[in-house]
């Protein structure tokens, strides 16, 4: 069995023009909403051997998420104490969703081919909260949330693992699909996503240490609530990767790695996320012994 413990962590800008239909229901109207968030995440991943290629793994993610709530005026000038039915300035915490996954090692590295292929199957499970539509409680004059941890159904999940040996350098690739269904009780569908990742790991004098470097893709495609997209989702990031990795003898690893992002394109909106932080801390046990 292994069990490890991941912390994410990031900080985010967001800000976008007012549309008509997002000016408040009466008083003063503002003419941008702009939002600073520091976000993190710690995921704890359970995984247990069933067969010799054959694994089950769990995963659970608790979200802490920071917002700052600002707003300004045309002429770019803060508007100090201004009160929204949109967003504001507030400290959220809560569980995402459950994933669980089965595993198969459908290629297993040999002495010929040093390489490795897993398929990874599964689903996440509507065990975080939801929100009722904000864009619509919004038209209506009413407060309403925008971030929620949830997307209230189950969610198939693919992956693909492969990793070849070059002997002083390993080189690893993982790609991810989450593939979103149905709507929730809410109206909700949540935005199907794909990261891509590659990376290699180098060996150095010092035994158990690796430093790791690479670069991935993560594309995000839009939310709706009913038949409509929803507003300001929808996104394609490039990111550069680096960080070292540590494993002992004894089944102990651990790793930090930090993700900078080269390139953001959004639709609707600005945003911008200068390093995504990943410290992992984990090991192997066996329940036999």
């Amino acid at each position: 069995m292994a069990v490890s413990l991941t912390w994410l962590g990031t900080g985010m800008h967001t800000e976008h023009p007012v549309d008509e239909n997002q000016k408040e229901p009466s008083g003063p109207q503002s003419f941008k909403h702009i939002q600073d968030f520091l976000m993190e995440e710690f995921r704890l991943h359970v995984s247990y051997r069933i067969l010799e290629r054959l694994e089950v793994q769990t995963s659970l993610p608790i979200r802490h998420t920071m917002i700052e709530a600002g707003f300004s005026d045309a002429n770019g000038d803060p508007l100090p104490g201004f009160v929204s039915i949109h967003h504001r300035t507030e400290t959220l915490f809560g569980i995402g969703d459950m994933g669980i996954e089965l595993s198969y090692a459908a290629l297993m590295p040999s002495a010929d081919l040093p390489l490795s292929v897993t398929v990874r199957l599964g689903a996440t499970l509507p065990t975080g909260d939801i929100e009722p539509d904000p864009f619509k409680a919004g038209a209506m004059g009413q407060q309403h949330q925008h971030i929620f941890f949830g997307t209230g159904t189950v969610n198939p999940m693919f992956g693909l693992d492969l990793s070849y040996n070059l002997g002083p350098l390993r080189l690893h690739s993982a790609t991810r699909a989450e593939v979103p269904v149905t709507q929730n009780r809410e109206g909700y569908k949540a935005p199907t996503t794909l990261s891509s990742d590659v990376f290699a790991v180098i060996d150095t004098p010092v035994d158990g240490f690796y430093p790791i470097a690479g670069m991935g893709v993560f594309r995000q495609w839009r939310a709706h609530w009913g038949d409509q997209p929803a507003k300001n989702s929808g996104r394609t990031d490039v990111l550069l990767s680096a960080g070292i990795s540590w494993e002992s003898a004894t089944g102990l690893h651990a790793s930090i790695l930090a993700k900078v992002p080269v390139a953001i394109e959004t639709e609707g909106g600005q945003l911008k996320i200068p390093v995504l932080l990943q410290a992992t801390l984990g090991g192997y046990f066996n329940l036999l012994d």
